[in-house]
């Protein structure tokens, strides 16, 4: 067996099944008006990863650039607006632990937007592993 069909067998196995586990993308670009008045959970929840995931990613570096921070604030008052939605109109569908990771989530989004203007690397990381283990406590709950 030559080297590149070994390589597709590899990408075969390993991206393509990851790839089909992925939350699909939101359908469209929302505003954060928008975003208060989005009737989807589903598409909520849609938004949020295609926000948060590349934020979470990011939670281990100590240092942060410009561009960075300026997605980490962007990130966050897009967060924030996703948040207070699944708290105040999505909560009260559900048990009150969901309300209360919709906090968490809130929480953990206001205290990235606000080390991100300060440009403080170490509470960003903390508010970007406080959003993380609101969004993983919340599905292992309620998913």
């Amino acid at each position: 067996m030559t080297t590149r069909p070994l390589l597709a067998l590899l990408v075969a196995l390993l991206v393509v099944p990851g790839s089909l586990a992925c939350v699909p993308k939101p359908k469209q670009d929302y505003t954060i008006e928008q975003l208060a008045r989005l009737e989807s959970l589903e598409e909520l929840m849609r938004v949020q990863a295609a926000t948060a995931d590349p934020l979470f990613a990011k939670r281990k570096q100590s240092t942060y650039t410009e561009d960075e921070f300026q997605g980490m604030y962007r990130g966050a008052l897009r967060l924030r607006a996703a948040a207070t939605s699944l708290r105040d109109r999505f909560g009260k569908k559900f048990p009150a632990r969901f309300a209360g990771f919709a906090s968490q989530l809130l929480d953990g989004a206001t205290a990235l937007e606000n080390a991100a203007a300060s440009k403080l690397e170490q509470r960003a990381a903390a508010a970007l592993e406080s959003m993380r283990q609101a969004c993983a406590g919340c599905h292992r709950a309620f998913k």
